[in-house]
């Protein structure tokens, strides 16, 4: 009765772990997307035009004009380190909401032109030849013959905070409009829903001790009953009193101070090596050490086809014998 009550609950956890497979698998590559962009993004924010120091009009262009060469220097150990494979500390909100999940991400786009006089990306006139000073661009109220490029970054970072209610099928939103162009509001709005659907398979999942799921499969109602007509017959049953006093007594025994049953069925489960046909696997490895996908999924669909067909010869058994007693009876 206990094998197969703690094999059905093995069939429910492989058939969890099935379904969610898909979902955690695409939500951790939507993840390591979503970094590798992140990372990447604050490389390219470093793409920068330098400085052209002032010289006449003439000298400023030459002969073949003045290149324009931009320059882009990123980090020796990666960006977000602080060493090599070192990555920098996560940071939390300060005042985090527990009722909501938060993730913060980054779009660019390119930097706007500068509107001031010597401002960034901007060509000016200015008064002194070879200054780097953007103090020397002047208007053209002064009389200045040279001109001057004023560099900068040619990107820069925008900031969205998304967040989500917990335990809802709500999407991440965020409660200003998205900020940036690359990724866009799309890519990363379907980069998250992967992430979502990855976190809620994930709460499906639970890993519990397996001495205490036996313990708690043995003490339900249904098994107990189950233990009483075993013991007693099909007359036993355990809330009427038929059998109870057996069915504690056993119980007590599994779980008391020498809890011999129960250490030897886990002794058992430990040790049990499922064979090539119940995994399709080589039949080699304890079932704990199975992590195998395709194995589980085996397994899954072996447990299932073997749960129904006891299940079915259960039901003919039952109607075989019916438990109310018949004229040829006897009561026992």
């Amino acid at each position: 009765l206990l094998a197969t009550a703690v094999e059905k609950k093995a069939t429910e956890a492989l058939s969890a772990a099935t379904r969610a497979y898909a979902a955690i698998i695409n939500g951790v590559s939507a993840a390591s997307q979503l970094a590798g962009t992140q990372d990447l993004l604050f490389e390219l924010a470093k793409l920068n035009l330098p400085d052209k120091s002032a010289s006449t009009d003439t000298t400023f262009t030459g002969a073949g004009g003045k290149p324009l060469s931009p320059t882009l220097t990123t980090a020796p150990t990666g960006e977000c380190t602080t060493g090599a494979n070192k990555r920098a500390d996560h940071q939390t909100q300060t005042d985090p909401d527990a009722t909501k999940n938060a993730i913060t991400v980054f779009s660019i786009q390119e930097k706007a032109a500068s509107n001031q006089l010597g401002g960034a990306l901007s060509v000016c006139a200015a008064t002194s030849a070879g200054s780097p000073s953007t103090s020397n661009c002047k208007t053209w109220a002064v009389s200045v013959n040279n001109l001057k490029f004023v560099g900068g970054k040619l990107l820069e970072l925008k900031e969205n905070k998304l967040t989500r209610k917990r335990e809802t099928d709500d999407d991440y939103a965020a409660k200003t409009g998205h900020q940036g162009k690359m990724p866009s509001e799309k890519t990363i709005r379907d980069l998250l829903k992967k992430i979502k659907a990855m976190k809620n398979a994930a709460a499906t999942l639970t890993q519990t001790s397996p001495i205490t799921d036996l313990k708690l499969i043995s003490e339900a109602q249904e098994i107990k009953a189950a233990m009483a007509r075993a013991l007693k017959g099909k007359q036993g049953s355990y809330t009427d009193g038929k059998g109870k006093a057996e069915v504690d007594t056993l119980l007590k025994q599994a779980y008391g101070e020498d809890k011999k049953i129960v250490e030897g069925i886990s002794k058992l489960a430990k040790e049990f090596k499922p064979n090539k046909a119940e995994t399709g696997g080589a039949g080699d490895k304890q079932l704990q050490q199975i992590i195998s996908v395709d194995n589980l999924a085996a397994a899954e669909t072996y447990y299932t086809i073997k749960n129904f067909i006891y299940e079915e010869e259960q039901k003919k058994k039952d109607q075989a014998s019916p438990s109310c007693p018949t004229k040829t009876d006897k009561p026992e």
